[in-house]
């Protein structure tokens, strides 16, 4: 019996130590932020309201590097008063690519994580012009960003994910359906002035769990057969088969 109960202590904090490791790691990161600016009362009150989805999804390594693919939107629009030229304008932008994620555990429940996305990225931009037509803007090439994190753990793997901004770079260019043409060579430093709340899972592989439960079942029938060897009357049986043999050996 206390072979048996030292055998599953044993594999409870296996599977506990490997809880992150080797794990696929599904995220999901959303954000909304409103701002206002006053140029004064003359000109009148600018609002811009800001909306994100980023999912990704990667393969956790180690207790700390994550690896895989990621994707987003972000919805931007701007709200000019009526005294400016502009009435709106609205972008709407997409990326995909591959993410690095580095995370630092304090505790059960409390972790640090850093991480690093890369990839290419696509925009359009509409600009509503007072007076005179609309003004459309395409544009694709390149976005890295650094974005620093604190993950809490609620359950069972589950964990809420909070940033507040970080590092944003991005080059494009493209053309508008004026004939003429933009770039975008744009470098943010954010941190501290949005945020931004996810959810994350790890789902455990499922050939290292069904080893682990392999291993041991095999060690519980392993014990059990040697317990029950102790109860089969093992010499009653030999001299009945002695006595056969015997009998044949007469005829």
């Amino acid at each position: 019996m206390k072979k048996i109960i030292l055998a599953l202590l044993t594999t409870c904090s296996v599977a506990a130590a490997n809880a992150q490791m080797n794990s696929i790691l599904l995220y999901g990161d959303f954000g909304i932020n409103r701002t206002s600016s006053d140029a004064g009362s003359s000109l009148g009150t600018t609002t811009r309201t800001t909306g994100v989805v980023m999912p990704g999804i990667g393969y956790q390594f180690t207790r700390h590097v994550t690896l895989g693919i990621q994707g987003g939107y972000e919805g931007r629009q701007n709200d000019y008063p009526s005294s400016s030229n502009m009435s709106s304008n609205l972008t709407s932008a997409w990326t995909v690519g591959m993410f690095l994620r580095y995370t630092e555990n304090i505790n059960h429940t409390f972790a640090f994580f850093g991480q690093f996305n890369a990839g290419y990225m696509g925009m359009q931009e509409r600009t509503d012009n007072v007076g005179s037509n609309t003004s459309t803007v395409t544009l694709n090439g390149f976005r890295a960003t650094i974005t620093p994190a604190v993950r809490i753990n609620i359950y069972r793997n589950f964990a809420l994910n909070f940033n507040f901004g970080g590092f944003d770079m991005a080059v494009l260019t493209g053309n508008n359906n004026m004939g003429g043409t933009r770039t975008i060579d744009n470098f943010e430093f954010t941190l501290g002035r949005q945020m931004n709340i996810g959810i994350s899972k790890n789902f455990g592989c499922c050939i290292h769990r069904h080893h682990s439960d392999d291993e041991h079942g095999m060690e519980t029938r392993r014990m059990k057969t040697s317990d029950d060897d102790d109860d089969i009357p093992m010499p009653k049986k030999a001299k009945k088969v002695s006595k056969k043999a015997a009998e044949a050996d007469l005829d």
